[in-house]
């Protein structure tokens, strides 16, 4: 576009008269979305991803994850280590907030 304002001819492979060009799609990294999709199957309380612009995998809980709407990482490993970590201080933060009385039901503590 900006050659044709200039006024020179682009050099671009859509210019009128040039030879078409076969291509393929090229699919990146497609061990890592294979390893996400994988962990997503074994994961049934997680939404894992690969992101191929970022380089990363990313997991989105189920549940309401208190602070983040999910955890990346570099590795599956790291993203695995990272959604352990999630469930933990869930866990703990969901353990230390009061449960609320419902009326003809007696209160008992979170084993």
């Amino acid at each position: 576009m900006r050659a044709a304002r200039e006024g020179r001819r682009g050099g671009g492979r859509h210019r009128q008269g040039s030879p078409y060009v076969p291509w393929t799609r090229i699919r990146w990294d497609v061990r890592q979305q294979a390893s996400a999709a994988a962990l997503d199957m074994i994961e049934p309380g997680w939404l894992v991803m690969y992101r191929p612009w970022a380089r990363s995998f990313y997991a989105v809980p189920t549940w309401p994850l208190p602070g983040e709407a999910g955890v990346e990482a570099r590795t599956i490993v790291g993203l695995q280590a990272r959604m352990r970590q999630a469930e933990a201080s869930s866990s703990a933060a969901e353990r230390a907030r009061p449960r609320p009385e419902i009326r003809g039901f007696p209160r008992t503590e979170a084993v």
